[in-house]
């Protein structure tokens, strides 16, 4: 994929970044874990791999919910936020000259 040589060396997958985009993209206050895995479109359990190896990384935090403990308030970390806009740049900067070349074409 694209994302790929932008990931390297850093411990991501292109899911993992995509996880990160989503709850990036949730006005930078995190989102609800269940919110997550209907947005993303996956089970349960790989939302819950998926962010035990992001919180590992020091990329995410997941906070207990007042209301209703079972479930889990996800954050993006200081480190994760200035991952997500290293990867996007680095992303616009591999992509838009290839999506402008193929309209000069």
């Amino acid at each position: 994929t694209l994302s790929t040589p932008v990931l390297e060396g850093r411990g991501m997958t292109p899911a993992r970044l995509d996880l990160m985009f989503f709850v990036h993209t949730q006005s930078g206050l995190g989102i609800a874990q269940r919110d997550l895995r209907r947005g993303l479109g996956v089970s349960a359990p790989t939302v819950s791999r998926m962010l035990r190896s992001l919180e590992t990384l020091g990329l995410v935090v997941r906070t207990p919910v007042s209301v209703d403990r079972r479930q889990r308030w996800v954050q993006l970390t200081a480190l994760g936020h200035a991952l997500v806009r290293r990867a996007r740049k680095r992303l616009l900067r591999r992509t838009v000259p290839r999506w402008v070349a193929t309209l000069v074409a």
